[in-house]
C-alpha cells in the first residue's frame, strides 16, 4: 500500500473539499440559488468520481470495509440530485440533498476515512 501512498493523501483532502462543497451546494439553494450550484454539483460529481477511480487498483488489498455499498448508496444519491437539477426542482433538490445525498456522502466518507487512512498514519 506504500505506492498509494500519495493517492491516499489526496482521496483524503479531495474529500474534505467536497464536503465544503456539498455544504455551499445546500447552503446556496436554501437561499433560493439552486441555478447557481450546478457547476459546483458538477465539479463534486467529477470529484466523487475521480475518488472512485483512483481507490479500484487498491480495493482488493484493503481490510474488509463496507466501501461497495456506502458507494452504491452515494451514486444512488448523485443520480438523484441530477434528476432535480434535469427537472428544474429546487424544492425537490434541497430535499434530496438533506436527507439523501448529505448523509450518503457523510457515510462514504467515513467509511473511506476508516479504510484508508490507517495507511497514512503508520
Amino acid at each position: 500500500m506504500e505506492k498509494y501512498y500519495e493517492v491516499i493523501v489526496r482521496i483524503l483532502e479531495l474529500l474534505e473539499t467536497m464536503d465544503s462543497g456539498l455544504e455551499q451546494v445546500k447552503l446556496k439553494t436554501e437561499e433560493g440559488k439552486f441555478e447557481e450550484t450546478l457547476m459546483m454539483f458538477n465539479d463534486l460529481v467529477v470529484g466523487y468520481s475521480s475518488i472512485e477511480s483512483a481507490m479500484q487498483p487498491m480495493l482488493e488489498k484493503l481490510p474488509e470495509n463496507n466501501l461497495e455499498n456506502k458507494s452504491q448508496k452515494m451514486r444512488d444519491s448523485v443520480d438523484q440530485m441530477v434528476a432535480t437539477y434535469e427537472n428544474k426542482e429546487p424544492a425537490k433538490g434541497l430535499e434530496l440533498m438533506k436527507s439523501s445525498l448529505l448523509p450518503a456522502f457523510q457515510e462514504w466518507k467515513k467509511e473511506i476515512e476508516k479504510t484508508i487512512k490507517p495507511y497514512i498514519l503508520s
